[in-house]
């Protein structure tokens, strides 16, 4: 009986979204965004990978208000520097 539930596909399903939840919603976290898209691995109960290919265009294509944004000043003088040369 035990067997039967630990060889069902949808266990390791399970298993993987119950892994693989926490370290998502601290990497959206660390780059600002927020932790409820993690929720988006679930999706892969669905259709495999749905869930991480979604995941990866949340985080592909947002914004990450914890990056500084970058000095215009400092980007100016490197592409001056390397005309002159």
């Amino acid at each position: 009986m035990l067997q039967d539930i630990f060889h069902h596909p949808i266990f390791g399903s399970l298993l993987f979204c119950l892994l693989a939840q926490w370290p998502a919603a601290k990497v959206l976290t660390h780059v600002g965004l927020p932790r409820g898209w993690s929720f988006l691995i679930w999706l892969n109960l669905l259709l495999p990978m749905l869930g991480m290919a979604l995941l990866t265009g949340v985080l592909g294509h947002s914004r990450w208000p914890k990056l500084p944004p970058l000095k215009q000043d400092k980007q100016k003088k490197i592409l001056l520097s390397d005309h002159h040369e």
